[in-house]
């Protein structure tokens, strides 16, 4: 399998508890390439006395060429394949979990179904430093959305690139020696997930 630039989210493995079903975002056997990828807060419900492994789980046989730059929520059942700071990888531990901080899953208004990256995603810039490639080594311009990336220093891990938020043209006026404290105005800005935030000033 190749996983270049995707999100894997809130998907479940052995839905049915009973014990049969690992890895609820990746169940590795074989060949993978995987980069630039999230996998993260997926459900493994398997029974307590059962091995759980919500985001990722491998198989006693895997083998890969390419695996960077990913971000692995819960590293339990894959800790052969991800290591957390090895090439770039972001992977968190059974104990003390990443969390991506992604938005629900929600059609863009381009039509693309998506699961945004929020503010203080551990996602954001922190893609491949070379650019966020196909397969193949060919760079891509723009995410699932047509959204040229990167936006930032470096490409979003995953198949979305956030937008820095945006503050239109504004202009407020204030009388002359008013006092401290005198609200001049709310500044409108569309957040990085297409959310209307303001400020008061």
């Amino acid at each position: 399998a190749n996983l270049y630039n995707v999100t894997i989210t809130n998907n479940v493995a052995d839905s049915d508890a009973d014990g049969i079903g690992n890895g609820g975002g990746i169940f590795v056997t074989g060949f993978i390439n995987i980069a630039n990828s999230i996998a993260a807060q997926n459900e493994d419900r398997s029974p307590g006395t059962s091995p759980i492994h919500p985001d990722c789980s491998v198989g006693l046989v895997f083998y890969t060429s390419t695996n960077t730059h990913n971000l692995v929520g819960n590293g339990e059942g894959c800790t052969t394949l991800f290591v957390n700071g090895a090439s770039g990888n972001q992977v968190g531990t059974p104990s003390s979990p990443l969390d991506a901080v992604l938005g629900p899953l929600v059609f863009d208004p381009s039509g693309a179904l998506m699961h945004a990256i929020l503010n203080g995603s551990p996602a954001k810039d922190a893609g491949d430093p070379t650019g966020c490639k196909d397969d193949l080594g060919a760079l891509l311009p723009d995410d699932q959305r047509g959204i040229t990336r990167p936006q930032g220093l470096y490409c979003d891990i995953g198949a979305y690139e956030a937008i820095p938020p945006v503050i239109e043209n504004q202009s407020f006026s204030v009388a002359e020696f008013s006092p401290n404290g005198t609200l001049v105005g709310t500044i409108a800005a569309s957040d990085a997930d297409g959310s209307i935030v303001s400020f008061a000033i």
